[in-house]
């Protein structure tokens, strides 16, 4: 069985065809195949941005958090201080002395004393040595 040169041109067209194919299925695979890669890649960067910048707000939060308990201390604090004055206020004590317990208030208002440092440690010793002696049990 002789072919034709006809016969044989058709043939070698489709294996020819078929080979074309084949090559460009290849390509476009390999194509989609990088653009894939790309894409999970570009993907990946992103979420990591994304964490690194979470991590960036929530240590700013954090900062701004550690100022405002600062700031709120500092205020707790004065408050404190201004209610301890006003609580030790003289005016305030003899008026409830006056009013409440039906005290009579003193001429001049108290009056400080000044005293010796090494005086008031002397006492404090001599005080110490006496509470020492009542806790402590005799002997015979």
């Amino acid at each position: 069985m002789t072919r034709t040169r006809k016969q044989r041109s058709r043939r070698s067209m489709a294996y020819r065809l078929k080979a074309e194919s084949r090559r460009v299925a290849y390509g476009v695979s390999v194509g989609f195949l990088m653009f894939s890669s790309l894409v999970v890649l570009s993907l990946g960067f992103i979420l990591y941005q994304t964490k690194n910048h979470l991590i960036r707000k929530y240590i700013h939060e954090k900062q701004v958090l550690v100022e405002e308990i600062l700031r709120l201390n500092s205020e707790n604090n004065r408050y404190r201080t201004r209610i301890k004055v006003e609580l030790t206020n003289y005016t305030r004590i003899s008026r409830i002395a006056r009013e409440k317990l039906g005290l009579t208030g003193s001429v001049a208002p108290p009056q400080w004393f000044d005293v010796d440092r090494e005086e008031l440690e002397k006492y404090a010793r001599k005080d110490d040595q006496i509470s020492e002696q009542r806790v402590s049990p005799r002997g015979p």
